[in-house]
C-alpha cells in the first residue's frame, strides 16, 4: 500500500498508524520510507519545480528533459529497490501474513515529474504501480505558511492536486481520502479498501537433484545418474523437481515432468570440469528456488559448500567415496578435508553399511541412511544372440560392463586373469570413459596372447564394443554367460545388480561394499587375487549346473532392489527431512 499526495497532509502520520493497526491484526509489516531519491536529498529542488510549470518547448525546455529523465529513471530504480529490500525482509516471516505501507509510491513520482504521456518514464511508472494493490490518495490543502506561499512552491498550489487526480485516472486501485477526516477513520477506510488476496494455490515442495553425470555424459554416464534420473520422476509425482547436471552449453528443458537446468563446465573436460561445477553450485543455490537440496558430491570431494551457503535443508548422496581414491593416488590429507566436509551434512545417503559405518565415525552427529541402487526388472522378451562375427556366441561370452577406468574398475586385473584363465570363452568389455582410459585399455587389449596360444582357438580373445544402452544393452547382458567385476573400489554395484536381474552370476573380488548380495548368485574371491580371479573364471565357465544355480539365486535376490522401492525410500526421507525443516521453522517463529 502506498500513501500518495501532496505534502504536509499527514501522510507519515498515517503510514504509523496503518502499520501499527496492520500489526495488531497479525501481519508482519515493513515501512520504507522512499521520500525523495538520492537526487532530491543531495541537490537542491529545480528552479521550475520553485516557479511552477516551464515550457516544455524552449531552448531551456529542451536541455532540461534529458536531465528530467535520468533524474526520473533515478527515483523510479530506487524505489523499486527499497520495495525489493522490504520484500525480501519479510520472508523470514513465514506463514505470516505480510504488508508493505509506504509514505511515497509511483503517483508521487507520475505527479512530481509529469511525464509525457506514452513515454518511456510514464510507461515505467505506471508498471510500477501494479505492484501495489491499494494507493491511498489523501486530498486537501494543507496550511501555507505565508513565505511559503509568496515563494510558490508547487507542492501548495493549485497545480499538484489536479496533477495527482488526473494520473490518479491512470492508476488501479486508487482511494481518494479527505485529509482533514479523524486518522482512525481514514485507517479503517484505507484498510477496507485492500482488496481481498485470492486463495494462494498450495504449491508443492521444490526439490532440486544436483549431479554432475547424466546419462548424455560421453566420458562417463554411469549408473549413478541412470538411478537418479529414475528417482527424480517418481518423486516428481509428489514434489517440483529440478535437476541441476553439467553440459556444454546452459540450458534449461523439461523431459518427464522434470526440470533440467545444464551448467556449461563441460568445456573444461572432465576433471576440470567436475570442478568447475563444484565450484559453481553455491551460486547455483541462490538462484534456483528449492525447500530441500540433494546434492550427489562430486568428485574429487567426499563433501562440498552448498550446506554453508542455502537455509533450506541438504542431503548429500555419497555414491563414491573418492577421498580414498585421492589418498592413494596423491598422498594428499584427503581424510581431513572429508572429515571436515562430512560435518556440514545433517543427513547422508550411502549406498552400503560399509560406508555407513565409516561416516559415522568421521561425522557422529549426521544422520546416515543406506539407500542402494534400484533397476527396474528386465524384459521377459527373449533377446538375438549379440552382435555378429568370430566369437562363438552360441556358446556365451564372459561380460564386464560398466565405465572405463582402468585402476578403479580393475580391468588391467582382470585381463591378466582372463590371460591365465585359459577359458575358451571371448571376452567383452563394454562401456566408456575417458580418450586416455580407451587408449590404455586397448593397448592392453593389444597385447594379450595370441589365440592359438592362450588355446582358445582362431579369432580374436577380447574385443571393445564401447558404450551400450537400451536394446543393445538387453541383448549383450542376456546373451552372457557370466559377469566378470574386478574393481579395486565400489559403493554399491549397480552393474552386479543388473546382471542378476538377468539370471546372471557375477564373478568379483572381495569388497565390503559388495557384501550386500550376501553369497547369493555371486563368487567373491580375496580382493585383487588374480590368481583366484582366473581360478574362479575357469571354474563357472566349466560348470553351466553351478551356474544354473548361482542364477536362480542372483535373480531372486535382484527383486528385492527394485528402482521403485528405492524410489519410495527417497520419498520418506525427503518427507521426513522437509517436515522437520517446517517445524524448526515454526518453533522459530514461535520464539
Amino acid at each position: 500500500m502506498a500513501v500518495s499526495g501532496p505534502d504536509a497532509l499527514g501522510k507519515t502520520t498515517l503510514v504509523k498508524e496503518l502499520a501499527q493497526t496492520l500489526r495488531r491484526r497479525g501481519c508482519a509489516v515493513a515501512t520504507p520510507h522512499p521520500y525523495g531519491c538520492v537526487v532530491c536529498r543531495r541537490l537542491p529542488p529545480p528552479r521550475h519545480w520553485r516557479d511552477g510549470p516551464q515550457p516544455r518547448h524552449d531552448a531551456a525546455g529542451f536541455l532540461r528533459r534529458p536531465l528530467e529523465a535520468a533524474h526520473c529513471l533515478i527515483d523510479t530504480t530506487e524505489l523499486s529497490a527499497r520495495l525489493m529490500v522490504a520484500s525480501v525482509s519479510l520472508r523470514r516471516h513465514r506463514g505470516r501474513p505480510t504488508a508493505i505501507v509506504t509514505d511515497r509510491g509511483p503517483l508521487d513520482a507520475l505527479a512530481k515529474f509529469d511525464p509525457v504521456p506514452r513515454s518511456a518514464a510514464a510507461r515505467r511508472l505506471t508498471r510500477l504501480t501494479r505492484r501495489y494493490d491499494t494507493t491511498v490518495l489523501l486530498e486537501g490543502r494543507p496550511p501555507v505558511p505565508e513565505v511559503l506561499s509568496r515563494q510558490r512552491v508547487p507542492e501548495v498550489t493549485d497545480g499538484w492536486p489536479g496533477r495527482y487526480r488526473r494520473w490518479a485516472r491512470q492508476v488501479p486501485s486508487v482511494v481518494e481520502l479527505e485529509a482533514g477526516r479523524d486518522v482512525s477513520e481514514l485507517v479503517a477506510t484505507a484498510i477496507g479498501a485492500i482488496p481481498e488476496a485470492a486463495p494462494t494455490p498450495v504449491r508443492r515442495p521444490r526439490v532440486v537433484i544436483s549431479n554432475f553425470d547424466n546419462t548424455s555424459q560421453k566420458e562417463y554416464a554411469g549408473g549413478s545418474a541412470v538411478s537418479l534420473e529414475r528417482v527424480a520422476r517418481d518423486l516428481g509425482d509428489e514434489f517440483d523437481v529440478t535437476i541441476v547436471t553439467a553440459g556444454a552449453h546452459r540450458r534449461t528443458h523439461e523431459e518427464g515432468g522434470v526440470l533440467y537446468r545444464t551448467l556449461p563446465v563441460s568445456w573444461a573436460g572432465p576433471r576440470g570440469g567436475q570442478l568447475l561445477f563444484q565450484a559453481m553450485l553455491p551460486f547455483v543455490a541462490r538462484t534456483v528456488p528449492h525447500d530441500l537440496w540433494l546434492e550427489n558430491l562430486t568428485p574429487p570431494f567426499s563433501a562440498g559448500l552448498l550446506p554453508l551457503t542455502t537455509r533450506a535443508p541438504v542431503i548429500g548422496i555419497d555414491k563414491v567415496r573418492y577421498s580414498e581414491f585421492m589418498r592413494r593416488k596423491y598422498h594428499l590429507p584427503y581424510r581431513s578435508a572429508e572429515r571436515f566436509g562430512y560435518r556440514r551434512y545433517r543427513h547422508l545417503i550411502v549406498m552400503n553399511e560399509a560406508d555407513a559405518t565409516a561416516i559415522r565415525r568421521l561425522s557422529p552427529r549426521t544422520t546416515v541412511e543406506v539407500i542402494p541402487n534400484g533397476i527396474d526388472p528386465p524384459s521377459a522378451e527373449p533377446a538375438p544372440p549379440y552382435g555378429s562375427g568370430p566369437f562363438p556366441h552360441d556358446q556365451g561370452y564372459i561380460l564386464f560392463l560398466g565405465r572405463i577406468d582402468m585402476w578403479q574398475k580393475g580391468l588391467d586385473l582382470l585381463l591378466k586373469a582372463y590371460a591365465r584363465s585359459g577359458v575358451t570363452l571371448p571376452l567383452i568389455l563394454a562401456g566408456r570413459g575417458t580418450a586416455a582410459q580407451e587408449k590404455q585399455l586397448t593397448k592392453l587389449v593389444d597385447g594379450l596372447p595370441a589365440p592359438a596360444e592362450a588355446g582358445r582357438g582362431t579369432g580374436p580373445t577380447a574385443r571393445l564394443v564401447g558404450h551400450v544402452e537400451g536394446q543393445r544393452k538387453h541383448r549383450l547382458l542376456q546373451g552372457s554367460t557370466f559377469v566378470v567385476m574386478p574393481s579395486r573400489q565400489e559403493t554399491f554395484g549397480i552393474v552386479a545388480l543388473e546382471a542378476m536381474s538377468y539370471g546372471k552370476p557375477v564373478l568379483h573380488f572381495d569388497l565390503p561394499a559388495l557384501r550386500w548380495t550376501g553369497g547369493a548368485g555371486d563368487v567373491a574371491v580375496p580382493a585383487f587375487d588374480v590368481d583366484a580371479l582366473a581360478a574362479r573364471m575357469r571354474e563357472l565357465a566349466d560348470d553351466p549346473a553351478w551356474r544354473d544355480r548361482l542364477g536362480k539365486q542372483a535373480a531372486h535376490l535382484a527383486e528385492q532392489y527394485t528402482a521403485q522401492a528405492m524410489s519410495q525410500r527417497y520419498r520418506s526421507l525427503a518427507r521426513r527431512v522437509l517436515n522437520a525443516s517446517d517445524s524448526a521453522a515454526a518453533r522459530t517463529r514461535q520464539g
